[in-house]
């Protein structure tokens, strides 16, 4: 999921940023959804470029990133844009630059798997209105492609009256220096008894090269276009090597050379890359597969039920959202097929840029998350009366197996904070959680990651913990969780002055049996040296003021899916990531505070959030009085359906400060905010726990109180439906207030 935000994100920076102003011509153009292949995992489409800027300018938001004292903040957003989509341009050889002012009605990107192991990239572009700008687009292009050493050529397909345009780029250095520097990693080794000195000639020889030829000057480049057929015909010369084209002599090798030239065509056939441009009609095609884009052209005028738009899970998530939409066309619209984008993001990511160790679409697979076979929505800005209208579908029908089993939400009624919710807090979240049944079906999840896949290891976990006599001899299930409710409620806010510790957040679950769950509390942790029993008008609290012993730490599992953005190729990093030279994972929450109260299990991220939850110095407001909380509930109880099973108020001139102040600082790669995190997840470069370099300069951003003025309420709420969930969200003007 955070991979696709990154996807979706450098396609609004680049609408939003670089799009032109245009008239629109009504013409029958197919939207984007009815182009792209039923094979599209990962899509994101917008309806009218003009449109969607005309109503981000009427947003706060807008005239925040208008307003000249931003000017230097917009600037390197602009750039992180640009920096984000040289993925993109790597593989289309497409700049955001170049897409200024051409689209003239619906365009849409998608990551395509035309077949298993294979990623493609493909957009889509109406024209209408502006063939001149595509027609500059298109020289333009030419003229960088050739300039950075591509061969252009020209094809012609069947039912098509226009001529594609082909590049055939070069392979980038550092990929030529990664190949290298993989071949003498081979060449080091020893060589077996009656392996020939010679290796690399061998190698070399076996993949049709002459001896000391670089294994990516070889024949790749002279192979006809990938999936091309008698329907595409080269109409220009594209220069050969003709020594290239002598067949080799057989040359027996060792299981090492063998090795090595099998490495050697893999990273020859993954280098090799292709970019076809098309500009029929009023329609702009890009891809860099020869058959998505042919599929694409086909689509455009015939009848065929192979479309995206024909595939039954985005069929039925647009239709659900739809159900709830009122607009003549949503502005942004999206769809996600999650395994089906993780084996395609993988594919498009070099294999000495995949993260070792087991990654999350393999946990995922495994443990029956293919449940969900879509998700998508719609979003517009400055519509039905918000700065922001987002609606999300998931279809995910069941039955569900293993893990999957665990997500069990109910939906209920009551969703107002509790008493002790105090009012000067950021975000509140309140949510219905079958929490025994997850705790019922998570053995296969823990196995899975603690137990490399073998059956048994959360029984035995269980076991220890309830019989061990040095353990805290706990029966999980009947001490601790069949005494827990449904309610899970969750509390964000900041210590001032803003640093890198001072985001806060308190976790409470709704208990049946308060003593129950005290007493389990204490036998789990009043033995642990790393944890402090404090008490604090009369109420028991376990605080955490040490790390966790070396010699009880948890397995740790890799989840990466390489470094993104996943839709284009990634340059390969001087050294290769090895997860057992890495850091030691920091803890989430290092100095978590724990205590049963007022009807509640309390997990806090530190003391002083804890207490100013259930011991306030003195009487606080309470948020369920608040006019920002009363003005979100107002419109969400507008919502259907009424029952829900999730809802999430935000103050967001309270909840975005934290990570404004850090980037002001220039210190959010040091945060420890759980954005902060996830950013350097996301974003980070070399070993983990190393923070990443910030990648926008916040020295010259002003105070935070000019940029709150702009920043309203939001909501959203979530219920749970027949085949999945449903989830509208809002954000309110601050003139609402």
């Amino acid at each position: 999921m955070p991979r696709f935000r990154t996807f979706a994100c450098c396609w609004i920076g680049c609408v939003l940023l670089y799009a032109g102003v245009g008239e629109l011509f009504a013409e029958e153009i197919r939207p984007s959804e009815r182009l792209l292949p039923n094979t599209t995992q990962g899509f994101f489409a917008v309806s009218s470029v003009e449109k969607l800027n005309e109503h981000w300018n009427k947003t706060q938001l807008g005239h925040l990133m208008a307003d000249p004292v931003m000017e230097p903040f917009t600037k390197d957003v602009r750039r992180q844009f640009e920096d984000r989509w040289s993925g993109v341009h790597e593989r289309l050889g497409l700049t955001l630059k170049d897409m200024e002012g051409v689209p003239g009605g619906d365009v849409g990107i998608g990551l395509i798997a035309p077949e298993s192991g294979k990623a493609a990239l493909a957009i889509v572009m109406d024209v209408t209105g502006k063939l001149p700008q595509a027609q500059k687009l298109l020289e333009k292009v030419t003229k960088n492609q050739l300039k950075r050493g591509a061969k252009r050529s020209e094809l012609k397909i069947e039912g098509c009256p226009d001529v594609v345009i082909q590049f055939d780029l070069p392979e980038p250095e550092e990929e030529k220096e990664a190949e290298k520097s993989n071949l003498h990693d081979g060449a080091d080794k020893a060589p077996a008894e009656g392996d020939s000195a010679e290796g690399d000639s061998a190698g070399d020889a076996s993949r049709g090269l002459a001896p000391g030829d670089s294994a990516s000057d070889g024949p790749a480049n002279d192979k006809p276009a990938a999936g091309g057929d008698d329907s595409a015909e080269t109409t220009s010369e594209i220069l050969t090597d003709d020594a290239a084209a002598d067949e080799p002599a057989a040359v027996e090798k060792s299981d090492t050379e063998e090795a090595d030239a099998d490495a050697g065509l893999v990273a020859e056939k993954s280098s090799a890359r292709q970019a076809f441009y098309c500009l029929t009609g009023n329609l702009l095609v890009v891809a860099d597969d020869l058959e998505v884009l042919k599929g694409i052209l086909g689509r455009k005028t015939g009848d065929t039920d192979d479309s995206l738009a024909d595939l039954k899970p985005f069929r039925i998530v647009m239709e659900r959202c739809a159900m709830d939409y009122d607009e003549i066309a949503p502005q942004m619209r999206w769809f996600l097929s999650p395994l089906g984008y993780a084996e395609a993001a993988r594919a498009a990511t070099p294999a000495n840029r995949r993260r070792k160790g087991k990654s999350i679409l393999e946990v995922m697979r495994n443990q029956g998350v293919g449940a969900i076979q879509g998700l998508g929505g719609l979003a517009d800005f400055s519509s039905e009366g918000y700065e922001l209208i987002h609606r999300t579908a998931v279809y995910a029908p069941k039955p569900y197996e293993k893990s999957m089993k665990m997500l069990v939400l109910p939906n209920r009624s009551e969703f107002t904070p509790q008493d002790w919710v105090p009012r000067d807090i950021a975000t509140y979240t309140t949510l219905y959680f079958d929490i025994l049944n997850a705790f019922d079906n998570f053995g296969p999840l823990f196995n899975e990651l603690f137990g490399q896949g073998a059956k048994g290891v959360w029984e035995e976990t269980k076991q220890s913990l309830k019989l061990d006599p040095d353990g805290p001899q706990v029966d999980l299930r009947e001490d601790l969780i069949k005494h827990l409710g449904q309610r899970v409620s969750m509390l964000t806010d900041y210590r001032l002055p803003i640093t890198t510790t001072s985001e806060r957040l308190l976790f409470a679950i709704e208990v049946t049996d308060a003593e129950a769950v005290a007493k389990a509390i204490e036998k789990l942790l009043k033995d642990d040296c790393t944890v402090k029993r404090r008490e604090k008008d009369g109420h028991v609290i376990w605080e955490v003021v040490g790390e966790e012993s070396p010699e009880i730490k948890a397995p740790e599992v890799d989840f990466g899916f390489g470094a993104p953005p996943p839709i284009a190729p990634a340059r390969p990093p001087k050294k290769e990531f090895d997860p057992w030279e890495d850091d030691e994972p920091k803890p989430l929450l290092p100095h978590a505070a724990v205590t049963v109260c007022k009807g509640h299990l309390f997990v806090a991220s530190h003391i002083d959030f804890l207490l100013k939850v259930i011991a306030p110095e003195k009487e606080p407001g309470l948020l369920r009085d608040d006019v920002d909380y009363q003005l979100v509930t107002a419109e969400i109880e507008k919502f259907e359906p009424k029952e829900k099973c999730f809802r999430f108020f935000s103050r967001t001139d309270e909840e975005y400060r934290p990570t404004y102040e850090l980037i002001r600082q220039n210190k959010m790669p040091e945060g420890e905010t759980m954005l902060a995190r996830m950013l350097n997840v996301l974003f980070g470069e070399g070993k983990k726990g190393t923070p990443r370099a910030q990648k926008i300069d916040g020295s010259q951003l002003p105070e935070y109180q000019v940029v709150r003025r702009y920043l309203g309420p939001a909501g959203m709420q979530i219920s749970s439906e027949k085949d999945g969930w449903f989830l509208k969200g809002f954000t309110l003007s601050k003139e609402a207030e």
